[in-house]
């Protein structure tokens, strides 16, 4: 999103089925987060790594839609897959470096 200069991520497809309550895996915060959301919300960059949790966590599930900058989707699979119309080498190389894995493909939903 830094790189992309993207104040911000939009709700989309949300699916929250019900009230989730805290438990280990989340504080009171982030059970008023997932409670209060509602499609086309608008999420900051912080709003969108608690967002990015919380749905790997299988809290609930959506798409983070970028205007025409860039796209965050989330697989059954626990994948995480982000899109984007520009290349941010210095975010890509600090992925790797992380551990994890990029791929370059064309998004099917796109």
């Amino acid at each position: 999103m830094n790189c992309l200069d993207a104040s911000h991520l939009q709700v989309k497809y949300l699916e929250n089925h019900g009230n989730i309550n805290e438990d280990a895996l989340v504080d009171k915060e982030e059970v008023i987060f997932v409670n209060e959301l509602k499609e086309n919300d608008l999420l900051s960059l912080e709003q969108v790594k608690v967002a990015s949790k919380l749905i790997l966590r299988n809290y609930f599930w959506c798409k983070l839609i970028g205007k025409h900058k860039m796209f965050v989707d989330f697989g059954y699979d626990y994948y995480m897959y982000i899109g984007s119309r520009g290349e941010c080498k210095d975010a890509l190389q600090k992925i790797r470096e992380s551990g994890l894995y990029v791929e370059h493909f064309k998004s099917p939903y796109k």
